[in-house]
Parts: structure tokens; C-alpha cells; sequence
């Protein structure tokens, strides 16, 4: 099994990410997520985290919802069956329009503080 250094997708929601990676095995392309809360060190460095606590968990539950769709999208994309067929034809967002995708799909769904699930800037 191979890890691609390059993550498929990133979601945020609040102060929580979620980075889907793709890998590849000898029956095909699965895809996992990682969940991460930034935050500073003693330093001043940041660092990722992964404990939550009770205030993240809305935002966490939020974008392990939308991680699970993006995954299963990417998962029906990476079909063989689908192969050389439209994403219009699939019924799927194009590469093109799925930012817009995730902002309409979650209209009028936001956490308590007030952000939206969107891609997140690498």
C-alpha cells in the first residue's frame, strides 16, 4: 500500500480540519481522513492536535460529515465503472464547481461560532 504525499481533499469547519488522503492497494484507490485542531506551543509554535474538547466537538461532528461525503464521491470517482463518463453524468460535482458544491450542500448548517465547512487553503 502507497501513501500519496499530497492530501485528495481538506475541509475545515470552525477551527477543525479534516485532510482525506488517498491510497492505493492492490484492489484499488480507499481513502482515509485524519482530524486536526491547530494550536500553539509553549514556543509559539504551531502544531496540529488531535484531543478536542467539548466546544470543537459541533465543529468536529460537522466536517466528519462532509469528509464521509467527499470520500464516498472520490470513492465512486475512482470506480472503474465510471471511467471516461462526465461528472454530470455520475451525478457528481466536476472538479471545477466543488467549492461551490460545499457551500451550498451545507447552506444554512453552521456551527454555533459561525463558520462553514469549506476547502481549506493549503
Amino acid at each position: 500500500m502507497a501513501t500519496n504525499n499530497k492530501p485528495a481533499n481538506q475541509l475545515r469547519c470552525g477551527n477543525i480540519k479534516a485532510t482525506i488522503w488517498q491510497n492505493v492497494s492492490e484492489k484499488g484507490a480507499f481513502f482515509s481522513t485524519t482530524f486536526s485542531r491547530p494550536f500553539k506551543d509553549q514556543s509559539g509554535e504551531r502544531r496540529n492536535g488531535t484531543l478536542f474538547g467539548l466546544n470543537d466537538l459541533e465543529a468536529l461532528v460537522r466536517v466528519e460529515r462532509e469528509a464521509k461525503s467527499v470520500s464516498l464521491h472520490s470513492r465512486l470517482e475512482a470506480s472503474s465503472c465510471f471511467h471516461g463518463k462526465s461528472p454530470a453524468f455520475r451525478g457528481l460535482p466536476s472538479t471545477r464547481s466543488k467549492t461551490r458544491y460545499l457551500m451550498v450542500r451545507l447552506a444554512g448548517e453552521r456551527p454555533e461560532h459561525g463558520a462553514i465547512l469549506e476547502p481549506a487553503v493549503a
